[in-house]
């Protein structure tokens, strides 16, 4: 019992426990819910406390910019939260309501929970507030991330395969170091943060850093800027310290980037803290700087991963500068100014980055006085202060101070010149620039030196055998090397020489004067006052010439540059040069006696290129110090006397290629009277390196004449014309002589094995180059092999018999860069035979053949994968390109997969007929090979660019499968002509793979259907009705021409299943929805299929940046533009029509005209050419009248042959809005629709074969024409005027007349015309150029009356004699007429009349002038009523006159007045021709000009006349009948040809002729002159005379049959050699 009272007991006790606890604690929520709730306040205000505090601490970090840490964060968070609730618990209704419903007894259930909570709260509060005091720190030094901003980047194509190469070497784990270099200003800095940009976005690091340079790098900004971006402090002072410290914290970095920007010079990495070892993997470099070599040499950058940012394209220049300054500037209505200038400006910002986006935002939003005027600062190389300073820095970095002097002598030539290296070596020498070297060789290598240098700094840029400056560096240059450090001045203009010289105390101390071809001679002094001048450049024009005393103050002078001058003779002041080190007179239009250059003593270089001189003078043997002499291209060059060459016992170099050819043969017994030198005075030269000489027969050679000093040698050997070469020692041999003889026994040996450019023609006995060449002499060092007409050659190479002969396969022929055969006609085989050897032909990149029509195939595929250019033209024997039979065991599979060559850029095939593929089907399968196509499927062409085949009997050119094993992503210009079996270009598949294709031309393929074929379904719908379509992103040029047969672009999908297309009329248009252009900027479609009736259908979407359309023969189409293809059209400039039969609209609108002009913009608003040609069925433009059709910005029109556009005035029609061209109006009544155009707009106005009608334009309209530069008209037949009158009621209205900008203006072909216009008075304030060509009733250019008849060509001249002149003087003003022709204008009796009867005095001083003050150039040609150019009294002034010349004139019987004679002061060329009836060129004195002088003795001084040609002139007695003094002082020659039997005296007796330097006579007794024609070349900036008879004169004075007279030292007494002739010619009379 006690045991089970125990138990009970004790389990009674235990639930007593458990129930007594849990009710003691509910019941202490009830007694103590006061002081639970207090607690709760106490501890959370406690909280409050701290959460304020530590805000404030917060507050400090954040203003000190530090970061917060998360964990504080996250503690506010929870603050905050339980804060809420404690807040809301306390201010909870229940608190003060726990009472119940019985009064004063407490509801002990909510007490209960209430108290409950509140002791909870407070323990979590309490929680919370003593966790904020274990926080060490609330807050952490910030690392912000990084945001790099790229604002002055824009995509181009220049840029993005630099990008693209850039991107995938950061890829690529094995490369930590890249560098990208380029010119000032090129864009370097920005590509770079595009790159950081990029990897960041493509998570290829985890941050990146950019750390600029500069020229002056400090090694701890460098660190410190990497180490803020990393977030480390350096707590240790110095670089060394700190550089451990940042090594070790780039070892934790997994990807980041550091980019250097702006390297100048060695850095080294390891001094900052930066190692690319193992111990930093995770870290790469990206170097920016502007010399190659510092990223390649100093920095270590591998070659292949430094990457070049080349200059914007033309194109990609427009489109920035135009996104800057806003599209909206450059292509509104009333911009066509701005466009004008916009073009002028970018095209001097030179396609260089900054200097763009400098002048762009400068002009953006500015008035157009700010545009023009930033134009005259940059045309006056107004740099910007920031480029200018970058490229300062550039130029003060070089370290050597020879390289910034030449870097200063580029400077001095002109802009975008090629600047010779041998020019600047000639400089170099010279100025004696390079101290302690000696020789030419020397001086040649440290000059190449040093361009490098200067070429990897990118202050030039390398071209052939040249350099290069880009505009900025050289406008750069300019600057530099005028000011006051170095004195040199490159003189570009007039009024920069005039500005010059007045600065007395500028060009005194100068040192160097370069002299533009700009300059006048008149502008030059006397004498050129520089006594510290050292260098002088100038380059003159044709007829230019020095004075004689130019010389006198220049006697310190080096270096001499004589460019395209007359020196004959040379001015007398050139002996006082005694000092001259180098001479160039090149180019020289005439070069008289030279005998004073021997007085040269001190001379090292004496360049004489293409003078004119037949013989070289005996005084050039005196220049003992000359250690060059060029004579290259002196054609005319037949004596060399002997023992002249062989006194220049200092000569280096001898250069007379093209040039003396008659050596003295070798054997001749010499003798006193023997004219030339031999070759063997060339022996005696023992300081020769360079030779250069053509030697036509091989017995002017002498034994051993070819020294092994020669470092440099072109040597010439058989009559045969001279190519330009490559490479700095060849041969040309052509020659009809055994080989081996002409290379053991004439000692060409040597030359051969050094050789590196070879040319053999005609070389008998040769028939294997390498057997006999290499046997011989080796040819180790050949890289150039031209073959061209030799008939015996069968291979280049031949492995049989090198084996024969012992000869080695290893190295044959191993730097051989390229070969051509040309005409070659027994050559079977390039290689004949298997070539081993892993050096044979290892270099050889580019391979010709050319009529070689033995030869089948080109090179085995071992050789042939290395090419990089293939071109195989007129091989009628080809077969394929490649070998099969090599293919195989070339790369030793049994199955090949792909044949692939890895560096061909360049191919073309051309008329090869038997050509079956490029290389043949390997694949041992057995599965055929397609028949008749290029490449098969297996032909991989992975660096293909262009890709150009003719006249090929293919089906195909690539096979349809596996289009992706064909590797063509790089082919960008894709061109296939006459390739008549070809059904189509491009499968679908294979134009997908065309991404970077460019241009596209297919031409003659007359089987051709279509271009791309879709032979699988390729067009899917999904639910939206969405088409997948083929897109060639990169093409921008297409021209389809000549291809009957083709209907449309490409092929309609046919799959199955699809929907209905989305464009249900583009199956009878050339271009559907299945190919895109994006980029298309040209298309012409010319010949196509009569099938084809649209372009484009209706709706399709066409590229916008196309910018010309050219449509040519497609005779069924009835419209050329839809209306959406218009509208979308906006970049178009060009847009030609012609020969399409059926063409009635040019823009078709099938719209309704209310909804149309709805548009708030025009149709083509950039369009500015517009040809319409042979268009019989054209009736309108656009096919509604519209004002959305305006065309504002047309500059040139024409329209010809389309005789339905014009239709009777009554009848509204649309025309064009611009400049404008036309011809063929069909009515008789019709006039040009002047009215319709927009005239203020028009530049050029071409008026042709308007064959109905009578005039053309109103006066009233005249005036309005604002722009227009030039107008012509020819070829309407019954065109009476031009500008005709409104008529009013009291008949013709009284009209003055005016072109405003009127400079060029052409009448030619007019048969009925009678004159220009009608009216009081006309002015072209501009007018330069007049010509009137076959009007045989235009008699005068204005008149008011209309009854004045054209002169019957048989009328006597009595009943012409009321005839009005050409012009007067009070009814036309001309003040800028500087070029006049007349010609077949047989109405025409007097040219000028000038009326002095009405405001005698200043008035009519005034009038004069306004027509003739700027007269230059004057033809007259077949006038057969002509008598006379003026009245004989009038006080006519020709004083600006430089040209003239008369022809076939057969009524006229003097030329000039006496009074009109003494004006002609510029006169510098006169020529009569063919004129019957011509008595003199100066006509008697009349009565009243006599009068004025007293003793009849007629004085004039022709001060510039330098050529006068009298020519077929029967009547002809003299020059001047009476008796007269003249003075010619510059004349000669004068040229008497021809019929001229009365020609007995050039003046009167008792006369005096003064002619100084007359030294030419000549008398002809050929036929006349019969090229007197001029053309007369205008372009946009400028009108050129083109005189081709001056021009060949005195070429022709050197080859035809004449009598000729010269005086050494003396001057031709004309008056008496004329009679000799006279009497010579005459005997019997």
């Amino acid at each position: 019992m006690e045991f089970l009272a125990a138990i009970g007991g004790s389990i009674v006790g235990k639930i007593a426990k458990s129930t007594i606890e849990p009710i003691g604690r509910r019941f202490g929520y009830l007694f103590y819910f006061e002081s639970n709730i207090s607690n709760l306040k106490t501890q959370f205000q406690h909280l409050k406390d701290t959460k304020q505090d530590l805000q404030n601490t917060l507050d400090l970090a954040t203003r000190r910019g530090e970061e917060i840490k998360q964990s504080v964060k996250n503690w506010l968070i929870q603050a905050d939260s339980i804060s809420e609730m404690v807040e809301s618990f306390l201010s909870d209704e229940g608190q003060s309501n726990t009472g119940c419903s019985i009064k004063c007894f407490p509801n002990l259930v909510l007490r209960h929970r209430l108290s409950r909570r509140a002791k909870k709260m407070a323990q979590s509060v309490v929680e919370i507030k003593e966790a904020a005091g274990k926080f060490d720190k609330v807050s952490k030094v910030s690392i912000p991330q990084n945001i790099i901003e790229t604002k002055g980047y824009m995509v181009f194509d220049t840029r993005n395969s630099i990008l693209k190469g850039i991107m995938e070497a950061l890829r690529n784990n094995d490369i930590r170091m890249i560098g990208v270099w380029g010119m000032p200003g090129v864009g370097k800095t920005t590509l770079g943060k595009e790159v950081a940009k990029r990897a960041l976005e493509a998570k290829l690091f985890n941050d990146a850093v950019e750390v600029a340079v500069s020229a002056s790098p400090k090694l701890e900004k460098i660190q410190q800027d990497i180490a803020d971006r990393l977030g480390l402090d350096f707590h240790a002072k110095g670089v060394q310290a700190r550089a451990l410290h940042l090594r070790h914290r780039l070892r934790t970095e997994e990807k980041f980037l550091i980019i250097l920007d702006d390297v100048w010079m060695k850095l080294d990495l390891l001094e900052i803290g930066i190692c690319l070892e193992d111990d930093q993997k995770g870290c790469k470099i990206l170097l920016t700087s502007r010399s190659q070599s510092v990223l390649e040499d100093d920095m270590g950058v591998d070659p292949g991963n430094n990457f070049k940012v080349e200059l914007l394209s033309d194109s990609e220049a427009w489109t920035w500068f135009s996104k800057i300054v806003g599209d909206s500037v450059l292509s509104d209505e009333n911009s066509d100014e701005f466009k004008d200038l916009a073009t002028q400006i970018v095209d001097k910002c030179a396609c260089l980055p900054l200097m763009i986006i400098t002048v762009a935002h400068a002009l953006k939003n500015k008035g157009i006085h700010h545009w023009k005027d930033a134009l005259t600062r940059l045309q006056m190389s107004s740099v910007d202060e920031a480029i200018y300073t970058s490229v300062k820095l550039s130029f003060d970095i070089l370290k050597k101070e020879e390289a910034r002097r030449i870097l200063l002598f580029c400077s001095l030539y002109g802009e975008d010149e090629e600047i010779s290296i041998n020019e600047l070596l000639d400089l170099c020498v010279g100025w004696g620039l390079f101290k302690h070297v000696h020789t030419l060789e020397k001086a040649r290598n440290r000059l190449q030196t040093l361009l490098d240098e200067l070429i990897s700094h990118c202050l030039l840029l390398k071209s052939k055998d040249s350099v290069k400056m880009h505009d900025v560096i050289r406008d750069v240059g300019i600057t530099i090397a005028a000011s006051e450090d170095f004195k040199m001045y490159n003189i570009r203009s007039n009024d920069e020489l005039t500005e010059y010289l007045d600065d007395n105390n500028k060009l005194k101390d100068s040192i160097a004067i370069s002299l533009g071809p700009s300059y006048d001679d008149e502008c030059l002094p006397s004498r050129l006052n520089c006594p510290e001048l050292l260098l002088l450049l100038m380059k003159g024009r044709e007829y230019s010439s020095l004075p004689d005393n130019f010389f006198e103050e220049t006697k310190k002078l080096k270096i001499l540059y004589l460019y395209s001058l007359r020196l004959k003779p040379l001015p007398s002041s050139f002996c006082c040069l005694k000092n001259l080190q180098a001479l160039h007179l090149v180019g020289a239009v005439e070069l008289g006696d030279i005998h004073l250059i021997g007085e040269l003593k001190k001379l090292k270089v004496l360049d004489l290129r293409r003078s004119k001189m037949k013989q070289l003078p005996e005084q050039i043997g005196q220049l003992t110090c000359l250690c060059k002499l060029d004579l290259s291209r002196c054609y005319n060059l037949q004596v060399v006397p002997p023992h002249v060459i062989s006194r220049l016992v200092n000569l280096e170099e001898l250069k007379m290629i093209e040039s003396f050819r008659n050596w003295k043969a070798e054997g001749l017994v010499d003798d006193e009277n023997r004219t030339n030198a031999s070759l063997s005075e060339i022996k005696k030269l023992i300081k020769l390196t360079s030779l250069y000489l053509e030697i036509p027969h091989v017995n002017m050679l002498p034994k051993d004449l070819f020294s092994t000093k020669l470092e440099r040698y072109y040597i010439s050997l058989g009559d045969c014309y001279v190519y330009s070469m490559d490479g700095s020692r060849g041969l040309k041999l052509n020659l009809e002589l055994e080989t081996s003889s002409l290379l053991k026994e004439r000692g060409f040996q040597m030359l051969l094995k050094r050789s590196e450019y070879l040319h053999i023609n005609k070389f008998n006995g040769l028939k294997n180059i390498v057997c006999e060449l290499d046997k011989i002499g080796g040819l180790a060092h050949l890289k150039a092999l031209k073959v061209h007409g030799n008939d015996k050659i069968q291979y280049m190479i031949d492995c049989l018999s090198m084996e024969t002969n012992h000869i080695s396969h290893d190295s044959v022929l191993p730097s051989l860069e390229r070969f051509s055969f040309n005409t070659v006609d027994n050559l079977e085989e390039i290689c004949h035979g298997q070539l081993r050897g892993a050096m044979s032909l290892g270099k050889l990149r580019k391979a010709e053949v050319v009529s070689c029509n033995k030869l089948k195939n080109l090179l085995p595929f071992s050789i042939a994968k290395r090419l990089e250019e293939i071109k195989v033209w007129y091989c009628s024997m080809m077969e394929e390109i490649v070998t099969s039979e090599r293919v195989k065991d070339a790369i030793n599979s049994e199955a090949v997969d792909r044949i692939e060559f890895p560096n061909l850029k360049r191919m073309e095939l051309d008329h090869l007929p038997q050509l079956t593929r490029f290389c043949a089907e390997c694949d041992t399968s057995g599965t055929p090979d397609q028949g008749h196509t290029l490449f098969n499927q297996k032909v991989a062409l992975p660096s293909l660019q262009v890709l150009d085949l003719k006249s090929l009997q293919l089906k195909r050119i690539w096979a349809d499968q596996l289009w992706q094993t064909c590797y063509l992503q790089n082919l960008r210009e894709l061109s296939v002509r006459w390739c008549y079996s070809l059904k189509y270009l491009l499968s679908f598949a294979m134009a997908r793979s065309l991404v970077q294709l460019e241009e596209l031309v297919v031409y003659g393929c007359k089987g051709m259907k279509e271009i791309i074929i879709i032979k699988e379904p390729t067009v899917t719908f999904d639910d939206s009705d969405e088409l997948e379509i083929m897109e060639l992103p990169k093409l921008k040029r297409i021209r389809l021409d000549d291809l009957p047969k083709l209907i449309q672009f490409c092929s309609q999908s046919q799959g199955q299943g699809s929907k209905q297309l989305m464009f249900s009329d583009s199956t009878s248009a050339f271009f559907n929805q299945e190919v895109a252009f994006p980029s298309l900027e040209y298309l012409s479609l010319r010949g196509l299929s009569r099938s084809m009736k649209r372009v484009w259908p209706n709706q399709l979407l066409v590229s916008s940046n196309l910018r010309t359309f050219d449509l040519e023969g497609c005779h069924s189409i009835k419209y050329v533009l839809p209306f959406a293809i218009a509208e979308s059209l906006v970049q178009l400039k060009k847009l030609s029509v012609r020969k399409c039969l059926e063409v009635e609209v040019i823009i078709m609108l099938k719209e309704p005209k209310e909804e149309v002009e709805k548009i708030d913009k025009k149709l083509l608003p950039n369009l500015e050419h517009v040809e319409l040609r042979d268009l019989p069925n054209l009736a309108r433009f656009c096919s509604i009248e519209t004002n959305i059709c305006a065309l504002n910005f047309i500059r040139k029109v024409l329209i010809t042959d389309c005789p339905k556009l014009w239709s009777p005035r009554d009848e509204k029609v649309e025309y064009f809005s611009g400049g404008l061209d036309m011809s063929s109006l069909n009515s008789v009544q019709q006039r040009v629709p002047y009215d319709l155009l927009v005239p203020n707009l028009t530049t050029k106005l071409t008026l042709y074969a308007c064959n109905n009608v009578e005039n053309l334009l109103s006066a009233s309209v005249t005036k309005s024409f604002v722009h227009l530069r030039t107008l012509q008209v020819s070829d309407c037949e019954l065109l009476k005027e031009v500008v005709f009158t409104e008529e009013s009621g009291d008949g013709i209205r009284s009209h003055k007349i005016c072109f405003p900008a009127l400079k060029i203006l052409r009448l030619s072909h007019l048969t009925n015309i009678e004159k220009f216009c009608a009216g009081d008075h006309i002015e072209c304030l501009f007018l330069e150029s007049l010509e009137i060509k076959g009007c045989p009733k235009l008699s005068t250019f204005i008149s008011r009356s209309t009854d004045h008849k054209a002169v019957p060509e048989e009328t006597d001249m009595d009943s012409v004699a009321t005839q009005p002149a050409l012009f007067n003087n009070q009814k036309i003003t001309l003040p800028k007429l500087r070029i006049m022709v007349l010609e077949r204008c047989n109405s025409i009796i007097e040219i000028w009349h000038v009326d002095d009867t009405k405001d005698r005095g200043q008035q009519s001083a005034r009038s004069r002038s306004a027509i003739f003050q700027s007269l230059e150039f004057l033809q007259v040609s077949e006038c057969g009523s002509l008598n006379k150019l003026l009245e004989a009294n009038s006080s006519v002034s020709f004083e600006n006159l430089t040209d003239l010349k008369v022809l076939k004139c057969n009524r006229m019987e003097y030329l000039l007045s006496p009074s009109a004679a003494k004006t002609l002061v510029q006169l510098e060329k006169m020529g009569v021709s063919e004129c019957e009836a011509m008595k003199g060129i100066i006509a008697p004195s009349s009565s009243s000009e006599a009068d004025h002088d007293d003793d009849k003795l007629f004085i004039a001084s022709f001060d510039n006349l330098e050529v006068l040609v009298l020519d077929s002139l029967p009547s002809l007695t003299s020059f001047h009948v009476g008796k007269c003094a003249l003075e010619f002082p510059k004349l000669s020659p004068v040229v008497v040809a021809g019929n001229c039997p009365e020609l007995r005296s050039f003046c009167g007796h008792g006369s005096t002729i003064t002619t100084p330097k007359l030294t030419t006579f000549v008398r002809k007794r050929t036929e006349p002159f019969r090229d007197l024609y001029t053309w007369i070349e205008d372009t946009d900036t400028q009108i050129t005379i083109h005189d081709y008879w001056f021009k060949s004169l005195t070429l022709d004075l050197e080859t035809d049959d004449k009598i000729e007279l010269q005086e050494e030292g003396g001057s031709i007494d004309i008056n008496t050699t004329i009679q000799q002739f006279w009497e010579n010619y005459h005997p019997q009379k």
